[in-house]
């Protein structure tokens, strides 16, 4: 379609250009005739008629240069909007693709029929009941549900105090229906036997987990990682479903069966996903704070905290921790700078919200805010923030 588009657009401005050129020699050679009839009928009139004549030939020189001027400006500008349409439209599909490739509706449908084969049962009755009482239709929220684990982009943070305390941060940041996210936060207490079995971050109709916390065990935030195509990754899930799981529900998963955050960090670290993905993990020990970079079938990195070595916290947004970010969505730096200058006697739950709150750090897409500490359940915090 790019190309296509980008044939007419090259079609139209030789068109234009050639027809205003046409144009112009055109006029050209009229005021040559013009100017040479005038000449000669001068020669044979009087004086007076001579000079009157001059005039009117000077008049309509000059009114013809202006018709020919204007017609190449009203030209230019026509070939000026013209590419700018064409930019747009092009521009315009390719967002389209990167978020909802038509490929994928139909594949997303048949998801949709057959939740079970590639969901838990337990999610997909969740997704199904949703369907229900929202009064939308199962595609939509299987697509919601699916689509968001890729189009994410985030900051997350683990620090240790000199005590040996660990905190736990993050910014959530969606390009994609940013608003309504906003509007729908809510931090959600998943209660068994009477107690808080885990507590989450996460919008309405979302059945996966991103930022999470079990008390007194680990906490958890997932950051996107931006490798592979929408459509390679869903791609991925479809052709292995008995193995390929979304990594929200990994998420999920993990806080709902394992006790410590070893078993945290070797779960998360092995566990086939549709998508590469960042997840950041802190413990309630000293030295348990890690960001595993995960690629589809396993992990790439296990990137951990050790304050002995002057690591006493680690960051990571939405790119590999051993790459430089791009100056165009540089967040790590601004983010290091503020710790660096806090120093590790400053970190608690009040240097991590003076961080995710400094710009860039914090941004038009941030949808929500979560500090947390596993070892500390009661200072688990979650707001939505505001675009301005």
């Amino acid at each position: 379609v790019r190309v296509f588009v980008g044939v007419c657009v090259c079609v139209c401005l030789a068109v234009c250009l050639s027809v205003c050129l046409c144009l112009c020699r055109g006029v050209c050679v009229f005021l040559c005739l013009c100017f040479c009839v005038c000449l000669f009928v001068s020669v044979s009139l009087p004086v007076c008629l001579s000079v009157s004549l001059s005039v009117c030939v000077c008049v309509c020189v000059c009114v013809c240069l202006c018709l020919c001027l204007c017609l190449c400006v009203f030209v230019c500008l026509c070939l000026c909007l013209c590419v700018c349409v064409c930019l747009c439209l092009c521009v315009s599909f390719c967002v389209f693709r990167t978020y909802i490739p038509k490929e994928i509706v139909p594949l997303l449908q048949d998801v949709a029929g057959d939740l079970d084969a590639y969901l838990p049962a337990t999610y997909a009755a969740e997704i199904r009941g949703i369907a229900r009482a929202s009064n939308l239709s199962l595609g939509s929220i299987v697509m919601g549900n699916v689509l968001y684990d890729f189009t994410a982009f985030c900051t997350s943070i683990v620090m240790e105090n000199t005590n040996g305390s660990v905190f736990h941060g993050r910014n959530l940041d969606y390009s994609l229906g940013s608003d309504v996210l906003r509007a729908t936060t809510m931090v959600v207490d998943y209660v068994k036997g009477g107690k808080v079995a885990y507590t989450a971050t996460t919008y309405a109709g979302y059945v996966g987990i991103l930022t999470g916390m079990k008390p007194y065990a680990f906490s958890i935030s997932v950051d996107e990682r931006d490798q592979g195509s929408v459509w390679e990754n869903l791609l991925a899930a479809l052709v292995e479903r008995k193995h390929f799981v979304p990594m929200s529900f990994l998420v999920r998963q993990t806080l709902e069966e394992e006790e410590s955050f070893d078993n945290a960090i070797t779960r998360l670290s092995k566990q086939p996903l549709i998508a590469p993905v960042y997840f950041i993990v802190g413990g309630t020990e000293p030295r348990q704070g890690a960001i595993i970079t995960r690629d589809r079938l396993s992990a790439v990195d296990v990137y951990s905290m050790d304050p002995e070595q002057g690591r006493w916290y680690v960051l990571e947004t939405n790119y590999d921790h051993w790459t430089s970010p791009p100056t165009r969505d540089d967040r790590r730096d601004p983010g290091k700078a503020v710790l660096n200058e806090a120093g590790r006697s400053q970190a608690s739950i009040a240097l991590l919200i003076k961080v995710l709150n400094t710009p860039p750090v914090l941004n038009k897409k941030t949808t929500y805010t979560t500090v947390m500490a596993a070892s500390q359940p009661q200072l688990y915090q979650a707001w939505s923030q505001d675009e301005n």
